[in-house]
């Protein structure tokens, strides 16, 4: 059983006391998967730990440094941060350096410090996804809404008021959302993500969909994470592809993914379709297969 999947483990089991002797041993790693570590504090983020868990976040500041990646090395620390609870000096000083080291040419990065409360270290749980999200806040830019509201295009945005207004794909009508707001319900989406392509022009999509049944599906993985064939049908069907043309898309769209090396299809119907992290050509599956096949027979 890998890390991951022994967290979740005690996540679900309610056993901090486990899942606290599993951290301190998974900090001791040399190195560590990315990958891992970023499903790892998204899972804790979503559970009941996420409290207890905010006073360890330095712990984990060691196998931080470990990443060499700058994007990847970026991304944790912003996780991190969503988590804390000290407040401590050591990470505010990281979190405006990167900050500076980021933003810091921005002509307007001082005010949007300001905005961002970061002139004092009282509270700077979140900061770094908040000036994320105040840097792509700009008219035409898209944002998710957490809350139900559902994708959404920034029509305008005021500085002076520190307000912005969207048009959101599940409400009627303009929103208007001080910024205090914007940092508690929106996540924001780059041009090109599935969901933007979808609220902006699902005509163009569906045409690409139909030509390219796979590159829509590994899209949607790509950005959405894994998703079992209801669910792929639920972000599709008569969103992209119209309902009565559904079955007979899904069905050359399913084949078609099958065969695909970047896709892992699901051995069940509630088993998810997951993008692979690297190619898996046809006779490493076989074997792979053939090897799952035989371990349960030679245990046996």
């Amino acid at each position: 059983m890998g890390y991951l999947e022994e967290f979740q483990r005690q996540i679900n089991n309610r056993d901090f006391s486990k899942f606290l002797q599993l951290w301190e041993e998974y900090c001791k790693s040399d190195s560590v998967d990315v990958e891992e570590f970023k499903s790892l504090l998204q899972n804790i983020k979503a559970s009941d730990f996420a409290k207890q868990f905010g006073r360890l976040v330095e712990s984990a500041l060691p196998l931080w440094e470990t990443i060499e990646a700058p994007e990847d090395s970026y991304a944790i620390f912003r996780s991190l941060i969503d988590l804390e609870t000290t407040n401590s000096q050591e990470l505010y000083d990281k979190v405006l350096s990167i900050l500076k080291n980021r933003y810091g040419k921005d002509p307007q990065f001082n005010e949007k410090i300001r905005l961002l409360g970061l002139r004092s270290k009282d509270n700077f749980q979140g900061v770094i996804a908040n000036c994320d999200l105040l840097v792509h806040m700009a008219k035409g830019k898209f944002v998710f809404h957490s809350g139900g509201w559902g994708t959404g295009e920034i029509v305008d945005i005021s500085a002076l008021q520190e307000q912005v207004t969207i048009e959101f794909e599940n409400v009627a009508g303009r929103k208007h959302l001080l910024f205090t707001n914007c940092f508690k319900v929106l996540i924001p989406l780059p041009d090109d993500h599935f969901l933007v392509r979808r609220f902006a022009d699902a005509d163009k999509l569906e045409q690409e969909g139909k030509a390219d049944p796979v590159g829509l599906i590994k899209l949607l993985l790509k950005d959405l994470g894994p998703k079992t064939a209801v669910e792929i049908k639920d972000e599709l069907c008569d969103l992209v592809i119209p309902e009565k043309e559904w079955v007979k898309w899904w069905q050359t769209a399913r084949a078609k993914v099958k065969k695909d090396t970047m896709v892992e299809a699901p051995a069940t119907v509630r088993d998810c379709f997951r993008l692979r992290a690297q190619e898996l050509l046809h006779e490493e599956q076989f074997l792979k297969s053939l090897q799952d096949k035989l371990i349960p027979i030679l245990s046996y």
